[in-house]
C-alpha cells in the first residue's frame, strides 16, 4: 500500500522482467495457463515456437494478442531487451513444461530471443538435425556391409542405436 493506506497492484510479470535484468540472469520463464504465445488463441495447436523480440513488438502492435498475454510478451522483450538471453512462455499446467521447454531441442512453448540469439538457436537446431541424419546414414552403412554382425562394430553396454 502507499502512504496514505490505498492498496497497489504490481503485476507480476514487470517485477519477474526488471529482476531478471537487475540480476543478469540468462532465462526468465513465464508460465500462464496456455502453452505459449498462440496465433489462434483458441486453437492451443497454433503454437508459436520462437519470437524475436521485433516479431513479438510487432504482434503486440498489431493488436493480435489480448488480455493476460500482452504484460506477459511485453514483459520478456523488455528483459531481453535488457541483456536477459531468453524469455519462455510455458504452460504452468502443462506437467514437465519446463523441463521440455529447456531440455528439448522442440521445447514447448514459445522462446523469446533477440535477433543474433534467435539466429543462434536456429542454427543449434539446424545442426542438431544435421548430426540426426548423419547418425541415421551412419547407421545404414553399418547395416549395409553387415559390420554388426561381423563383430567389426558393437553396442557398447547393450545400447540401442537411433536408426
Amino acid at each position: 500500500s502507499d502512504e496514505a493506506g490505498n492498496i497497489l497492484n504490481i503485476n507480476a510479470d514487470t517485477v519477474s522482467s526488471v529482476l531478471a535484468a537487475d540480476l543478469h540472469a540468462t532465462k526468465l520463464i513465464s508460465l500462464t495457463s496456455v502453452p505459449g504465445v498462440l496465433r489462434d488463441k483458441d486453437d492451443p495447436s497454433s503454437l508459436v515456437p520462437m519470437l524475436t523480440v521485433r516479431d513479438a513488438r510487432a504482434l503486440l502492435a498489431s493488436g493480435a494478442v489480448s488480455g493476460g498475454m500482452k504484460p506477459k510478451i511485453t514483459a520478456l522483450c523488455d528483459a531481453v531487451e535488457k541483456g536477459v538471453r531468453r524469455g519462455h512462455i510455458l504452460s504452468g499446467v502443462q506437467s514437465g513444461s519446463i523441463l521440455l521447454e529447456l531440455f528439448t531441442r522442440e521445447g514447448c512453448g514459445t522462446l523469446n530471443a533477440g535477433d543474433d540469439e534467435a539466429a543462434e538457436a536456429a542454427a543449434d537446431a539446424a545442426a542438431a538435425n544435421k548430426a540426426e541424419e548423419s547418425a541415421a546414414q551412419l547407421g545404414a552403412i553399418i547395416d549395409a556391409r553387415g559390420m554388426e554382425s561381423t563383430g567389426k562394430f558393437f553396442r557398447r553396454n547393450g545400447t540401442e542405436f537411433p536408426w
